[in-house]
């Protein structure tokens, strides 16, 4: 009877486990198809077209930052010609790096049985449960797999996680600690906000170290051996640093790197403040399953941290689970960023989802008989939520539209020709300045003129395109507009070329301010000789004159196009969404 009731529940364990296998599966496919059409975030083209400027050894920009993944992720695009393709590769790249970032929940943190057991497929599923939750959390999925920083700082800490509570259970030598250096030096140079983070961990971590001394109940050993592993701690990561300092280096970005440290440092301590309080929210509704479960940690982990202290306070530390420990290091990351917005939701999430796999735990130590039930309704339950925030307006606009921009931008332009439209979405084409992006951080020392005025780039460069199609383009002053507008003519809701328009002109006499093929509607004569209508002539810089008997339109069209209309020109009349769209959409949707 006994080996009959072990083999029914390894026979139904294994259903579970393929179950949450089939679950991952899917996830893993909509993952990578959702990260290849989504609409781009507005500081996506800022972190790629840094990648490329990283790899052509330019200046980067005044105030722009340049960090360890700029360096990377420009080694990985610096072959691929199109704009386009960049953002391919690097998304499905980063939506990779986000799955196995939730898997790495599982390893992390996995459930534990009761009763020992040699059958396979609980040992699977003890991982897979806690990393098929993790996947199904709605914040995690709002800009997880974008080309940002945050996905790193997620990684990290569950990295974090999984070496703590390893150091926790047997001690660790100069392996361990050069994996928490390489962690650290990962998180800290791809975000200069990582250390608050990061620093917390450490210091947990040569805490726990401490629980396999001889005298692990004395304060002045526990003291001593955290002062000896913080400076064993201290050498690996000085040396590791140094390491990917000089990867930095190597790639000429180091001096960038640090002056930007500078200016980050001054925009903390000056910066207006943020209320957390939405991202918590949108943490909360959108991930309510696993929001619960982490909320069941945290109570459990006061229960027994409280019984512990009436003993030792050092023993009750010592009880303190390492993923409610990691929470409540985001939470109060979260707490003190100046301005919490919606994607540091990804590496709160990341703590979240860690300590809902201690929550899981709990349910499963109550109800080990009715497990395959707790874990199914959990997972659908949370499925269901995650569906309700996949389908919101803001997470179905696809970047149709923004691909169809850079396709139109690269056909009317070259490579070594300047595009500006303040956010770098077209990474394939150069800057027209080194102040070339548009940012809130910036906009004060735009007003000073410590930054340069588009006017003037424009009067300077005339770049053959600029792109007018997001919110940014509000914040610039009005000669900005007003040489744009002077200038340059839309061939699209977004895109702006050079040209000008004449009505009926006899003998008018433009300025041509670049040289290249323009196309010419309307026009009868050109510099006194007959032409047709359309006509496309290669103008050099200077006075040219037009006669027509109605309208004339004259428009820059590029080096490869026959006339305008060969060009599929985008229709949308905004390239980017607004960046707080999550935190302001999601409450009521999910409410």
């Amino acid at each position: 009877m006994h080996l009959n009731t072990r083999t029914a529940s390894a026979t139904q364990d294994r259903s579970l486990c393929a179950f949450l296998m089939l679950a991952i599966a899917i996830l893993t496919m909509f993952a990578l198809w959702t990260a290849s059409v989504r609409h781009l975030h507005i500081d996506e083209p800022h972190n790629v077209f840094t990648m490329q400027l990283v790899m052509a050894w330019s200046d980067p920009g005044a105030g722009n930052p340049v960090d360890l993944h700029h360096v990377i992720g420009g080694l990985i695009t610096r072959s691929f010609p199109s704009a386009s393709q960049h953002y391919l590769v690097l998304r499905l790249i980063f939506s990779m790096i986000f799955v196995f970032t939730m898997l790495g929940v599982g390893f992390a943190r996995p459930i534990t049985a009761p009763v020992d057991t040699t059958s396979r497929a609980p040992q699977t599923w003890w991982i897979l449960a806690p990393a098929t939750i993790a996947l199904t959390m709605g914040s995690v999925w709002l800009h997880g797999f974008e080309i940002r920083h945050d996905l790193f700082q997620a990684a990290g800490v569950v990295a974090f996680v999984g070496l703590i509570r390893a150091a926790s259970r047997r001690p660790y030598g100069w392996g361990g600690r050069w994996l928490a250096a390489l962690i650290v030096v990962i998180m800290q140079l791809t975000s200069h906000k990582a250390f608050t983070l990061w620093i917390p961990a450490m210091l947990f971590l040569a805490f726990v170290a401490g629980r396999h001394s001889e005298n692990r109940d004395g304060f002045s050993a526990r003291c001593l051996s955290l002062i000896f592993e913080l400076g064993r701690l201290a050498i690996t990561c000085v040396a590791a640093a140094l390491a990917g300092l000089s990867i930095m280096a190597a790639a000429g970005s180091l001096y960038a790197y640090l002056d930007r440290l500078r200016d980050f440092t001054n925009y903390s301590t000056t910066s207006d403040r943020f209320s957390s309080s939405p991202a918590f929210e949108t943490a909360l509704i959108s991930s309510p399953v696993a929001t619960m479960l982490a909320s069941i940690a945290i109570g459990s982990a006061i229960v027994r941290f409280s019984r512990q202290w009436k003993v030792s306070w050092l023993r009750a530390i010592d009880t303190m689970p390492v993923s409610v420990v990691m929470l409540l290091v985001c939470i109060m990351a979260l707490e003190v960023n100046p301005k919490p917005f919606s994607y540091n939701l990804v590496w709160l999430s990341a703590g979240i989802a860690v300590a809902a796999a201690e929550g899981l735990q709990s349910l499963l130590d109550r109800w080990w008989q009715h497990r395959i039930l707790v874990v199914i309704l959990l997972v659908s339950a949370s499925t269901v939520s995650l569906a309700r925030i996949t389908g919101a307006h803001w997470a179905t606009q696809t970047m149709h539209e923004q691909m169809l921009t850079i396709a139109a931008v690269e056909a009317l332009t070259e490579p070594h020709d300047t595009v500006l439209d303040g956010t770098g979405l077209v990474s394939s084409r150069k800057a027209p300045t080194r102040d070339w992006i548009l940012h809130s951080l910036f906009m004060s020392d735009y007003r000073k003129r410590k930054r340069e005025q588009f006017a003037d780039v424009i009067e300077r460069e005339f770049p053959p395109v600029i792109v007018r199609g997001h919110y940014r383009w509000a914040w610039l002053l009005l000669r900005d507009k007003n040489a744009a507008d002077a200038w340059y003519r839309p061939v699209s809701p977004t895109l702006w070329v050079l040209g000008y328009d004449l009505d009926s002109p006899k003998d008018s006499t433009v300025e041509i301010k670049r040289v290249g093929r323009y196309e010419i509607s309307g026009a009868t004569q050109l510099d006194g000789n007959p032409i047709s209508d359309p006509f496309v002539q290669h103008l050099q810089a200077g006075a040219v004159q037009l006669s027509g008997v109605g309208a004339v339109t004259v428009r820059w069209i590029g080096p490869t196009l026959k006339t305008l209309k060969d060009a599929e020109l985008p229709q949308t009349k905004r390239l980017y969404l607004n960046p707080s769209a999550p935190l302001l959409q999601f409450l009521p949707i999910a409410l």
